[in-house]
């Protein structure tokens, strides 16, 4: 059997169940969606720790990220589960398949069906069409989710230490990350800003011009909703109004 592995911890439980069963796997590194190249480098070392430690072959396909960009071109701003995520799918199990065939492995199988994260239908679809072209390999479709695999994978990750994964792989999920990292340190710094201005009194004479300042933005906001200066302003006033969930509120639609 040609088993496509996606990385070290969504492989340890099939391919231990495998074993147990008497199949040996040879284990196939085709992740060409992986970003950057760092990433890449790092699950595909903890995959081949993991076989070396079992004794199991590994073959490393070429990473070829260009090629995979070019291949799910238009399809960036897709969602999780969504087209891009099929044809990624399609793409590193064609490949699988390909290999299989020209080097006479009968049976194909991918270890992506053990995240949770994925589509189980998605996958078997990918499957079926990447082994349609060859008579001779077979697409064996299971959903290890199931039998007690998902807990066992739970042991063999904290027993072997692997590398904390902290997203698919895949290079646009890991700019939506980025992204959210940085939201939440801008969060972070406007919360401080609130803390600081928190101990600060704001004295009674000042309410009132407060209060006429922010009504002035309001009505130009509600001209102009898009004005990101306007919004920023706005938002302070409310900090030095002391209204903090209101202030969080509009800051939060500006980063």
């Amino acid at each position: 059997m040609l088993l496509h592995t996606c990385c070290a911890p969504c492989s340890s439980a099939i391919i231990e169940c495998l074993m147990q069963h008497g199949v040996t796997p040879v284990i196939y590194y085709c992740n060409p969606n992986i970003y950057p190249l760092e990433e890449y480098i790092i699950r595909k070392d903890e995959c081949t720790r993991y076989a070396q430690s079992l004794g199991l072959e590994i073959i490393d396909a070429d990473y070829d990220h260009d090629a995979w960009r070019c291949r799910m071109a238009g399809m960036e701003q897709e969602p999780e589960r969504g087209g891009r995520c099929l044809r990624c799918f399609k793409m590193r199990l064609q490949e699988t398949a390909r290999y299989a065939h020209e080097h006479g492995f009968p049976v194909s199988t991918t270890t992506l069906a053990s995240s949770r994260w994925k589509s189980l239908e998605q996958i078997e679809e990918a499957g079926r069409y990447a082994t349609a072209p060859y008579p001779d390999v077979t697409y064996w479709e299971q959903n290890w989710r199931k039998g007690g695999l998902s807990e066992r994978r739970i042991a063999i990750i904290k027993e072997y230490n692997f590398y904390n994964q902290q997203y698919c792989g895949c290079e646009f999920r890991y700019a939506e990350r980025r992204k959210g990292r940085m939201t939440r340190m801008k969060m972070f710094k406007l919360w401080m800003v609130v803390m600081l201005l928190g101990l600060l009194p704001v004295v009674s004479e000042a309410q009132e011009e407060i209060n006429n300042a922010i009504n002035v933005q309001l009505e130009y906001l509600k001209k102009h909703p898009k004005d990101k200066e306007a919004l920023r302003k706005v938002s302070f006033l409310y900090l030095n109004k002391a209204d903090y969930d209101q202030a969080i509120f509009l800051w939060s639609t500006i980063v």
